[in-house]
């Protein structure tokens, strides 16, 4: 029915696993387990073609944040499910910043899974055309430099600024620093602050409008080139 053909469920708990693993089996091919981020990332690397990923936001190496980015870089079109047996607001809008369907409290059933699953089907058979991303936005928690601490799609972008699409709200006036991925491993370090929000309409996504300051001369250069690239390969 949702078309799970591959699922990877990441929890720590052998007895949530199998749960899981009982859930899941009516409704979908194959069903594998890991019990850390370590473990999901040697599955990752021998098949990462996996269409819903399930996990628990807490585990012994990390979080499911780490194993959702793995995900969503390994395979971009994966549906993605966080649980928690601590629902937390801010996570849940981190969840949704990162394209999480759903973040959900355990313990879960097929009917919660499902609901997340439908809706997420709604919102694609609904979503109006919109303008390819035109690079990623790597967002930098100050305090920390190994990983993101959110990934956004740059919907349009230009030498002064970019609107990015956060999928949550974020206070005008606020500094981000970023990285723009502009594809084939070029990462360009761009700090920007926020000069607007837009809320989510039928009509497009929500997200905010962000202005570079202290933008070098090779920086513009290079998102100037990167913007005509793009613009050309739409003719």
């Amino acid at each position: 029915m949702f078309g799970l053909d591959s699922v990877l469920v990441v929890e720590d708990s052998r007895v949530v696993q199998e749960v899981m693993r009982a859930v899941l089996a009516p409704h979908a091919k194959h069903v594998v387990a890991a019990g850390s981020v370590a473990e999901s990332l040697e599955v990752l690397e021998e098949s990462p073609q996996f269409t819903l990923l399930l996990s628990d936001v807490g585990l012994p190496d990390g979080s499911g944040f780490d194993v959702l980015a793995q995900v969503r870089e390994r395979a971009p079109d994966a549906r993605a499910i966080l649980m928690t047996a601590r629902w937390d607001a801010a996570d849940a809008e981190r969840a949704a910043a990162m394209g999480a369907l759903a973040y959900l409290a355990k313990p879960l059933s097929f009917r919660d899974i499902a609901t997340a699953l439908r809706r997420h089907e709604a919102r694609v058979a609904h979503r109006p055309a919109r303008r390819r991303s035109l690079a990623k936005a790597l967002v930098w928690d100050p305090s920390r430099r190994d990983a993101p601490h959110l990934v956004w799609e740059v919907r349009d972008l230009s030498a002064s600024g970019a609107f990015l699409e956060t999928k949550g709200p974020v206070a005008v006036g606020t500094v981000l620093d970023l990285d723009l991925d502009l594809g084939g491993g070029d990462s360009l370090p761009v700090r920007a602050v926020v000069a607007r929000v837009q809320e989510p309409t039928w009509a497009g996504p929500g997200g905010v409008g962000v202005r570079f300051f202290e933008l070098g001369d090779a920086a513009r250069r290079a998102i100037e080139a990167h913007v005509e690239e793009a613009r050309s390969d739409t003719f």
